[in-house]
């Protein structure tokens, strides 16, 4: 498609009224600009059309894997006359650069990518200008751009799946599981748990309660971490996310010597594993069964660990029993929970102040943007308001909501 620009209009237009004020009053120095005008329009024209004949080209073919986090560098290099600008490019490339080099234009741009997914540029459109700027013609121009992001939930899987590889076969079956202190300050008596010392049951409360009933020290609360998670969201992206907040916090927790116990906000579940290795191996489980990952995707990336090995090890790592027990047992030195504050926001809200009342704070980890990528503008606009006014209800009790932030530098 071809169009005038300013300067070519404002010609053409001065051409047109030249030759209206001819037929109006015929004058010869009238008709020698008009046809001067004309000429010098039709003879731009004209070379312009036998050089924009020849179409131009793009020869990048870039086809590349990176993780979600990664922005990767792209140029490309597209030759044809008269190239003057890019356009039609898509929102996710940024810091656009654009020059002219000899006979080639040149453009260079950031691949910022806002989530996991298949991105990938077919075509753009090239601006091409005649000598005296009086045209415009717009033209198509084919690309091989294509980039596979890989989610951030694969990272952490990965990197969980070494440890519990590393260590299968030389820590499954041998050790005893570490179990909470039977001395120091008494803090509480609290039903029992699975894993819970024999030596440390109250007999005269477990009497009282007709249940088995513990004595807690002071020693039990301290260097301990409650996860609780809700891997519930409205899009794929922001789960990815929440995914790799729940598999981060256990590798963190894990790597500082903490004693994990997870909720299960939606199903109001307690898993308390009883050897660290177990965490691991539960969240992992926890993430699989989320389906975070295509599972045929999912296997691509882990060779040579097999999926058969991968379910033995899995197997072999003892799943913690799964009880219910109200909010007040559950509560650490450290706090952690992942939502994305759309669903059972009053568990959440009941968890917090529980944690105010005792002088402590819950970390929330939320995705960045829950409503991102949502097509439906009403729906996303639902879900930013419900999300905010769950955040302000939050942080009104001492909560501290964090969006979930790729990192750059991973150990």
């Amino acid at each position: 498609m071809t169009y005038p620009t300013a300067r070519g209009f404002g010609i053409i237009s001065s051409t047109l009224l030249l030759l209206a004020f001819y037929f109006l009053k015929p004058d010869p120095t009238l008709l020698f600009v008009t046809v001067l005008f004309s000429a010098i329009i039709l003879s731009d024209i004209t070379f312009s059309y036998a050089k924009w004949s020849k179409d131009c080209g793009c020869n990048a073919k870039i086809k590349e894997r990176v993780w979600v986090w990664e922005k990767p560098k792209i140029k490309l290099n597209v030759r044809g006359y008269g190239i003057i600008a890019v356009e039609d490019l898509p929102f996710w490339l940024k810091n656009t650069t654009q020059y002219k080099m000899d006979e080639t234009f040149i453009l260079e741009a950031t691949a910022v990518f806002p989530h996991s997914g298949h991105f990938s540029i077919e075509s753009f459109s090239v601006l091409r200008s005649d000598p005296l700027k009086f045209f415009i013609k717009r033209e198509r121009v084919k690309c091989n751009v294509e980039f596979d992001v890989l989610p951030e939930a694969l990272y952490w899987l990965l990197e969980a799946l070494a440890i519990l590889k590393a260590e299968y076969g030389r820590y499954l079956g041998t050790g005893a599981a570490k179990t909470p202190a039977s001395s120091g300050l008494y803090r509480e008596t609290r039903e029992y748990i699975p894993g819970d010392p024999i030596r440390n049951i109250d007999w005269k409360a477990s009497s009282r309660r007709r249940k088995l009933m513990v004595k807690v020290f002071e020693e039990e609360s301290s260097g301990g971490v409650t996860i609780h998670y809700d891997l519930r969201s409205p899009t794929p992206y922001a789960c990815d996310e929440l995914a790799s907040a729940l598999l981060s916090s256990t590798l963190t927790s894990y790597r500082n010597g903490l004693e994990i116990s997870f909720s299960n906000i939606q199903e109001e579940k307690v898993f308390k594993p009883l050897k660290p290795y177990d965490a691991i191996a539960f969240a992992v489980k926890t993430v699989l069964e989320q389906q975070v990952l295509k599972v045929s995707e999912f296997f691509e990336y882990v060779e040579p660990l097999a999926r058969r090995e991968l379910e033995e090890i899995l197997s072999k790592f003892s799943m913690p029993q799964t009880y219910k027990m109200p909010y007040r047992f559950l509560l650490q030195e450290n706090n952690i929970a992942i939502s994305s504050l759309l669903y059972d926001t009053s568990k959440l809200i009941e968890i917090s102040s529980l944690l105010r009342n005792s002088g402590k704070t819950l970390n929330i980890i939320v995705p960045s943007k829950p409503w991102r990528a949502i097509g439906n503008l009403e729906e996303a606009y639902r879900i930013y308001l419900s999300y905010n006014n769950v955040k302000l209800k939050l942080e009104k009790l001492n909560a501290k909501v964090i969006p979930w932030k790729h990192l750059i530098f991973r150990s």
